[in-house]
């Protein structure tokens, strides 16, 4: 199958170039989110997931998310008067 040979290869590697870019130096820190069901619904999301280069891999609901990305970066979430969580300034 051409997919599973050429694409989902290349696919991955893409993901692994970008997560790089994000994490440059050993003093780097960062947080990359991928909303895409598909890695834990798939049999080929593990391929995804297994090619990261961190150690810890978290799944998490997006209401999780946000206060927990907060938490790690040091950054105090609030709600904002439309109810959407604003992390930051």
């Amino acid at each position: 199958m051409a997919w599973k040979r050429y694409t989902l290869p290349q696919a991955i590697i893409e993901l692994k170039q970008a997560a790089g870019r994000l994490i440059r130096s050993s003093t780097d820190e960062g947080c990359l989110v991928i909303t895409d069901v598909r890695l834990l619904q798939r049999g080929y999301g593990r391929d995804f997931l297994c090619a990261l280069p961190v150690a810890d891999v978290e799944v998490l609901e997006s209401t999780e998310a946000v206060g927990e990305i907060g938490r790690r970066f040091g950054v105090g979430a609030r709600d904002g008067a439309d109810g959407i969580a604003d992390i930051g300034g």
